[in-house]
């Protein structure tokens, strides 16, 4: 099967029918079995690993045709083609699919096997970090002291959305080419931006040579030293300053020394081009920072994968209160999220107008 290109129109339209959303489904499932699952099976994976690929398989099915577990192995038994395309070999069953659902403990180190697989390669080296609330179910009259108290992981954090709510600050780091994830931690709201820029960008995309690497990030990662650390990691920090420092921040900026470790023997015969490369970061850095307001547009773009996360795959709401479970979950659900949008972004899909006819109130747990 494959898309054809009235399908596309109608979904650009927005024309939207049971038809199209099987056809876009089992495209899409296609896609996925024979670009990411295939290839974690040839590298000789053992029963556990195979038992989690199918896992997210089911699991993108009942998020995209809003179904629960029994629901969706009814709805299997008859759908052959649907069936051929998963190729299901170990969680035939729903009692088999249940007694993996209660091993959680299993996602943690098969999804580091799978997760750096994508649909799309990155073509650039622009990259951004944000934040995004995960909610925690929890009533806060019942558990509020606990929380506080810190019983439990989740936290009172502040949403855009919802003002204060229960829940965990999650950090992610999304290369902007493809949208695919880079890294994603969850962090605790009173985390030093400094601590979190270091772990997330400089320690995971720094390096003393090579391709320069830019990070767009807003306001809330302010820091004087987020700047002045990043140009020696072969980075351009483009961060959002406070108005009443950026005469301040610039200053700083173009008075910072090269790294003097650049000096040590095995960088000699490159340090003249260290050297270039470092001012044109300065210069690039000190750019961004006049212009940011056209360059938060960029950022915005990443918006669409945290929106397809919560609103189609489920991370809208989450009945966990421990940071090692919801990480996992969130993890999940981003993953899948960012192959969808690789997909969709190849068959020349309208984004925007998928995820609203795709919209659902239950995702994949």
């Amino acid at each position: 099967m494959t898309l054809d290109k009235d399908i596309v129109k109608m979904i650009n339209s927005g024309i939207f029918k049971p038809d199209i959303l099987v056809f876009l489904s089992l495209d899409f499932l296609k896609m996925f079995r024979e670009q990411i699952v295939q290839k974690f099976y040839r590298e000789k994976a053992g029963n556990e690993e195979k038992r989690f690929s199918e896992y997210l398989l089911v699991e993108t099915v009942r998020a995209l045709f809003r179904l629960s577990p029994v629901t969706f192995y009814v709805f299997l038994r008859n759908f052959y083609e649907l069936r051929a395309i998963l190729n299901l070999n170990y969680l035939k069953t729903y009692e088999q699919w249940r007694d993996y659902d209660r091993k959680r403990k299993y996602f943690k180190r098969d999804i580091k096997k799978i997760i750096k697989r994508n649909i799309t390669k990155k073509v650039d080296e622009m990259y951004i970090i944000d934040t995004t609330v995960l909610e925690a179910d929890l009533s806060r009259i019942r558990k509020g002291k606990k929380i506080k108290d810190g019983v439990y992981d989740a936290e009172f954090v502040y949403s855009s959305t919802k003002g204060g709510t229960v829940g965990f600050i999650l950090c992610v780091l999304i290369n902007l080419s493809n949208l695919s994830i880079v890294k994603a931690k969850i962090y605790s709201k009173n985390a030093s931006k400094k601590e979190i820029w270091k772990e997330m960008v400089i320690d995971t995309l720094g390096s003393r040579t090579g391709k320069i690497k830019t990070v767009l990030a807003d306001a809330g990662f302010f820091a004087y030293q987020n700047y002045l650390d990043s140009p020696h990691h072969m980075i351009i920090p483009v961060i959002k300053p406070r108005k009443d420092l950026v005469d301040k921040t610039v200053k700083k900026i173009e008075e910072l020394p090269a790294s003097l470790i650049w000096w040590d023997q095995k960088y000699s015969g490159m340090l003249e081009d260290l050297q270039q490369q470092f001012h044109e970061i300065i210069e690039q850095t000190v750019s961004s920072i006049q212009r940011y307001d056209n360059i938060k547009k960029i950022r915005a773009k990443i918006e669409i994968i945290f929106k397809v996360a919560k609103h189609i795959f489920g991370m809208k709401d989450f009945h966990v209160y421990y940071t090692d479970v919801a990480f996992w979950k969130a993890y999940t659900y981003l993953y899948i999220s960012s192959l969808f949008l690789q997909y969709l972004s190849i068959n020349g899909i309208n984004k925007h107008r998928t995820i609203e006819l795709l919209r659902q109130n239950h995702g994949l747990t």
